[in-house]
């Protein structure tokens, strides 16, 4: 795909990761968990243990957030529009940036997610779920330049449902890109889209949006 692609869409969750934020919680808890097992009650030692399991998870959260972000820069997306449209083909480049170590990948696959959210009231009581509806593999041709992982691919949109989002239901579309690295490094990105009925696209065009 050798085409202008001007528009770039970042993914979510590996864009500005928060390293601190589990380690300055894992202190907090490791402090409490000293003390509570320094207290001769089986019942506060027993506390103390289950707050020392979660600070070890925090710390590993940390661990892995910390050098995730020292090796790779966040993952985008290069795309012909920001607004995709139901029924449509859409070329994409995926690219991120390596910081450190190897950009040689043994493995890198991409599929497209339709997920839904829904907030629901039981008795008293508000409850959320989310599901993965479903999940359409998408083929990637690898490249390099020396610096990123580079995956070509063509995104065949569904011809529905659209995105959608209101305060207690939402529906939409991500693509998922899967990493592992030559020396056993993996990572994945998920990027949001939004998807639209192709009949919007001259609404779109007449605003200035495409």
């Amino acid at each position: 795909m050798t085409q202008d692609l001007p528009h770039t869409i970042a993914s979510r969750g590996d864009t500005g990761r928060l390293t601190a934020v589990p380690l300055v919680i894992a202190i907090v808890l490791g402090m409490l968990a000293a003390v509570l097992l320094a207290v001769p009650t089986t019942g506060t030692r027993v506390a103390g243990l289950v707050i020392a399991v979660i600070t070890g998870f925090l710390v590993w959260v940390w661990r892995r957030n910390k050098r995730i972000t020292d090796r790779l820069e966040p993952g985008v997306i290069d795309v012909p529009s920001t607004v995709f449209f139901l029924g449509s083909r859409v070329p994409a480049r995926f690219r991120r940036l390596v910081k450190q170590g190897t950009t040689d990948t043994v493995d890198l696959t991409a599929r497209l997610v339709l997920k839904e959210w829904v907030r629901y009231r039981q008795g008293t009581d508000t409850r959320t779920a989310s599901e993965e509806i479903q999940s359409i593999p998408v083929e990637v041709v690898r490249a390099w330049d020396g610096r990123h992982v580079i995956g070509e691919m063509l995104l065949e949109i569904p011809a529905f449902p659209p995105s959608f989002a209101a305060t207690d239901n939402t529906v939409s579309w991500e693509l998922h890109v899967d990493m592992t690295f030559a020396d056993g490094f993996t990572e994945d990105s998920v990027i949001p889209l939004w998807v639209v009925p192709a009949a919007q696209r001259s609404d779109l065009q007449r605003l200035g949006l495409m």
